[in-house]
């Protein structure tokens, strides 16, 4: 899915989670198992409807059409595309960890449910945060997942290979209900990743860490960053005063550059406004 990518993306999250993102410079991937709508990474999908055109060259590809004109079968495996990529889908889910952001930091909503009530905080995190991932990409809100089939198959070398996976357009998919997050996601597959980081698993206890939580395919794995993703932190209009000065002072130590707000409800309006406050 091609999107314009933002310069910076936010992550609302507790004071909590924030302490551990910011002292350890890291962000945690979640499992799929871990989310509470039952389905996210798992959507109502069909396929789009194929021209005659497509269908011919699928055919001259290997497959053919038994049941559902719109769901072609493998010969070889005698198993339609939707019930392989439902069988990708399950493959993927125990190797797949995702970071979720949001493009927005001002949203009531994403303040109240992902930033403890607004007593939490929201991170700005520069863009490109990792050179060992693939960008984030945008959720797709929609009340059925479309899946093009024809897009999958110019990545395939043969009929079968959709069985290896190399998609993960399915887990970008969420209900319409959720529209107001805004919502990013960046992917990361476990197995993968372990071999790219095996050469830096002893250069700091975090990557080793990391290394660690990959190879024991942990619900959480905690990816470390560069300090300088870090670009502003913004303090939630009811964050008590002990936690506001503990986040300064990780800030003060580890993030010199980094900006650092602090919400304000407007009088006039549903609206908040971020006041600069000068750390140094």
């Amino acid at each position: 899915m091609k999107n314009e990518m933002p310069k910076e993306l936010y992550k609302y999250t507790t004071v909590e989670a924030a302490i551990k993102t910011l002292t350890t410079s890291t962000l945690r991937f979640t499992s799929p198992d871990c989310f509470n709508d039952p389905y996210d990474s798992n959507p109502p999908f069909k396929l789009k409807k194929l021209t005659n055109k497509e269908k011919e060259l699928l055919i001259n590809k290997g497959y053919t059409f038994k049941n559902n004109e719109q769901d072609p079968f493998i010969l070889e495996s005698n198993l339609s595309v939707k019930q392989l990529i439902k069988i990708s889908l399950n493959d993927y889910k125990p190797y797949l960890r995702l970071y979720c952001f949001s493009e927005i930091n001002n949203s009531i909503l994403m303040w109240s449910h992902y930033a403890d009530s607004h007593k939490g905080i929201v991170i700005a995190l520069n863009l490109p945060f990792s050179n060992i991932l693939l960008p984030p990409e945008k959720v797709v809100y929609n009340n059925i997942a479309i899946f093009d089939l024809t897009e999958l198959i110019k990545k395939m070398t043969n009929p079968n290979s959709i069985k290896k996976g190399n998609n993960h357009a399915l887990f970008l998919y969420k209900s319409p209900n959720w529209e107001y997050e805004h919502e990013y996601r960046s992917f990361l597959y476990t197995e993968e990743l372990l071999q790219c980081i095996s050469k830096y698993k002893n250069t700091s206890k975090q990557w080793q860490n990391c290394y660690k939580e990959l190879k024991n395919n942990d619900k959480y794995i905690h990816l470390p960053i560069s300090p300088n993703v870090i670009k502003a932190v913004y303090l939630g209009c009811k964050i008590s005063q002990a936690d506001e000065i503990a986040i300064i002072e990780i800030l003060k130590i580890k993030y010199p550059d980094a900006k650092c707000y602090k919400a304000e409800k407007l009088e006039d309006s549903f609206n908040l406004r971020f006041n600069e406050i000068n750390i140094l």
